[in-house]
């Protein structure tokens, strides 16, 4: 009985780790709202990419989209990936 448990707890926490990750992504392109509402952080991408811009100053400032995009991509796959893997065989006996 605990095993199943078990299981299942995994599989809940795995697929709030994603939607964690994917709530993250979907403020950086501002789906929670505008900046400056509750519980809202960037608000849009362009809000995103200017403090992407002020902690690599050093830079060209053409650099700065791609540099967001590789910033936000590792977040955006993790979702996924943080809900298929890690699944355990059924138990033996």
């Amino acid at each position: 009985m605990s095993l199943r448990w078990s299981g299942f707890s995994s599989v809940v926490l795995r697929y709030g780790l994603g939607l964690g990750f994917l709530s993250a992504v979907a403020d950086r392109f501002g789906l929670w709202g505008a900046y400056g509402q509750p519980n809202v952080e960037w608000g849009n991408f362009a809000r995103f990419l200017e403090y992407t811009h002020l902690l690599n100053w050093y830079l060209p400032e053409g650099m700065i989209p791609t540099l967001g995009v590789l910033a936000l991509a590792p977040k955006f796959f993790s979702a996924f990936f943080s809900s298929s893997v890690g699944t355990h065989a059924p138990p033996r006996g």
